[in-house]
């Protein structure tokens, strides 16, 4: 998960920077709407009463759905908002980050339940793997992006979170035994 929600961020604030205009506003306002929106995901997700695999499923289709939202039709929405002053934009670019950090919430909760379900010893461990997938998705990101467009940055984004969402649908993850 970590290297997908590094991809979606760091492809993200890339993007924004052009949008917005100054670097330092851009990162600010990408990374503050992305971690302000995923923790709320994160609460929605806790509180939800769907069962936890549902839950995998609402924000894998919700995810998917913001995400290919964002691959055609980012830059028709932001070519329109250029007009605006840059506390405009970056206001708008916040909104729009909203949804794509509210369904990356969902997954880490969901996740880490299973963990403990299956080892408790094993959370610690989940948590570095989550951060060291963290730091080489934000790595990859920018020759994978600057090679193939950033357009294929969102895919790969959604192929890394498909294939987690389908390792813990598959039943892989949170059965106890060996």
């Amino acid at each position: 998960l970590g290297a997908g929600f590094m991809l979606l961020e760091v492809g993200i604030i890339h993007r924004i920077i052009v949008f917005v205009g100054s670097p330092g506003a851009a990162v600010s306002v990408v990374l503050g709407s992305i971690l302000f929106s995923s923790g709320l995901g994160s609460r929605a997700s806790d509180s939800s009463t769907l069962p936890d695999r549902k839950r995998i499923l609402v924000a894998l289709l919700g995810l998917t759905l913001v995400c290919g939202g964002y691959i055609f039709g980012l830059e028709t929405i932001l070519s329109k908002l250029y007009g605006l002053p840059i506390w405009g934009r970056s206001l708008s670019a916040a909104m729009i980050l909203l949804p794509v950090g509210f369904f990356m919430g969902w997954f880490f909760p969901v996740g880490l339940r299973a963990t403990i379900k299956r080892h408790e010893g094993l959370v610690p461990w989940a948590i570095g793997v989550n951060g060291f997938a963290s730091v080489l998705g934000s790595l990859i990101m920018l020759p994978i992006g600057m090679i193939f467009g950033f357009r294929v940055v969102f895919v790969l984004a959604l192929v890394i979170y498909w294939i987690a969402g389908l390792v813990y649908l598959s039943g892989m993850v949170g059965k106890s035994g060996p």
